[in-house]
């Protein structure tokens, strides 16, 4: 048996269902069954009892995912624990973010971390969205630059900039002539909201927003691709949750002649900032970059 197989048997019995397994390990269900089917024989026993709407682990599978869980998390953790061994010999500090998140704010944090300690490295990872929580968490980065807030348990966080949302449309949409908008003039319209899957919690909570102040049909664009979204706006005529003013991150390809971004006045609040782990507060290396960063942004700014 393999790790992959490994990790698609424990998904599959955590969520005791091989589609929902998948979804976790972003996979179609295919590969998932193939994966498990393969290491069924490997064992020569069924691992799961297959029902209509879900499965259940067999005695074979439940002593397999008992045995499996922590030599899954250990073999997970030995790349990032290596590489903290090693940044700390090479006085490296590491700040991730995502493709989404703004590339000037991320290199503003960068900027402040290199005037804390110019005697230090300062790398810059670019990740999904759930894999930074779980980056801070094993130490494998100091600081994370992204939408707030983090939906896990154990970080603080600090806002930096406050977006006030508009919308994308095509340029010949009728609302695209308007100075501005509200919620109620998107009632009856379809808006796509740009996201990963899973679903971060700051995209849930910018959908709930949109939904108390009227909006009816907002959606999770299934794909976290920009040029994408902008070419379904275009094709479908439906609106796309955008910043006002930004030409980069996750609104550039709306800058375009094909589209208008109008704001919305009562529109839904994004908030950017940094999260770092929060038994961390004691550190010195980390303090004097958090110092920087406040003196840089001594309260979240408000754009747009």
């Amino acid at each position: 048996m393999d790790v992959h197989q490994l990790r698609c048997f424990l998904a599959v019995a955590e969520e005791r269902h091989f589609g929902r397994g998948a979804e976790r390990l972003h996979l179609t269900t295919s590969p998932v069954s193939r994966m498990v089917r393969d290491l069924e024989r490997e064992v020569g026993a069924a691992l799961f009892v297959r029902g209509h709407h879900q499965v259940t682990l067999t005695a074979a599978g439940q002593r397999l995912a008992e045995r499996a869980a922590p030599v899954l998390a250990g073999f997970d953790a030995l790349l990032p624990e290596v590489r903290t061994v090693v940044a700390e010999a090479r006085s490296v500090l590491r700040i991730g973010s995502t493709h989404l998140t703004a590339p000037e704010l991320v290199d503003a944090v960068a900027e402040c971390a290199e005037r804390a300690h110019p005697d230090r490295e300062v790398v810059v990872e670019l990740r999904a969205n759930e894999e930074l929580g779980v980056m801070l968490e094993l130490g494998s980065l100091d600081l994370a630059v992204d939408y707030l807030p983090l939906s896990r348990p154990g970080l603080t966080c600090r806002p930096l900039l406050s977006y006030r949302m508009g919308v994308a449309m095509r340029a010949d949409d009728p609302l695209a002539g308007r100075g501005s908008l509200t919620m109620a003039d998107l009632a009856d319209r379809t808006v796509q909201l740009l996201c990963t899957d899973p679903v971060p919690l700051s995209v849930t909570r910018v959908r709930k927003q949109m939904e108390e102040r009227g909006a009816r049909d907002v959606r999770f664009y299934p794909v976290p691709d920009v040029v994408r979204l902008a070419e379904h706006v275009r094709r479908t005529g439906d609106i796309s949750l955008a910043f006002v003013n930004v030409a980069t991150g996750a609104t550039r390809a709306f800058h375009d002649p094909a589209f208008r971004v109008v704001p919305v006045d009562d529109g839904p609040e994004l908030q950017l900032g940094v999260a770092w782990r929060a038994d961390r507060a004691g550190d010195d290396v980390l303090a004097a970059v958090l110092a920087e960063v406040c003196a840089r942004w001594p309260e979240a700014l408000a754009v747009g």
